[in-house]
């Protein structure tokens, strides 16, 4: 997003599969370099692989993973370039982390630890919300990277 001329979208199929199709299709039409960007989940995340798609919708909810296109075309429109397609998070960062076992077990071996990083993470994902969001209402670019 920083050359901005590379499209750049963040899908989540589990989280919304009309946004992925969406930003497929947008990054296929650019005139130009395109980067799609997926959240997939794998076997050393350490939770049930069978509801992959139901953990990448709280990846999602909790603002861990945002849903994003940045179009350069818009801003010939005079349009902020990036559209942000997550709602604010609905979940603590912390419900979604601790379904994972590869954060889980900090949690067993040290709690005080566990509960800082968790809360050091949820201050940096809303001020990332917080960004994304000011970056989706610039039509000016006054924001950069």
């Amino acid at each position: 997003m920083s050359y901005k001329n590379v499209y750049v979208g963040r899908i989540a199929i589990g989280a919304n599969d009309a946004q992925a199709l969406k930003v497929l299709q947008e990054a296929e039409a650019h005139n130009g370099p395109s980067l799609i960007i997926c959240y997939c989940p794998c076997i050393n995340h350490g939770f049930d692989l069978n509801s992959q798609l139901e953990h990448q919708k709280m990846a999602v909810d909790s603002g861990y993973w945002t849903l994003l296109r940045y179009n350069p075309a818009l801003a010939a429109e005079g349009k902020a370039p990036l559209v942000l397609d997550s709602k604010a998070p609905t979940i603590p960062v912390a419900e979604y982390i601790y379904t994972e076992n590869r954060y889980k077990q900090l949690t067993r071996n040290n709690p005080e630890v566990a509960k800082k990083l968790a809360d050091d993470l949820q201050k940096e994902v809303d001020a990332r919300f917080a960004f994304y969001t000011a970056m989706s209402q610039d039509t000016e670019g006054l924001i950069s990277l």
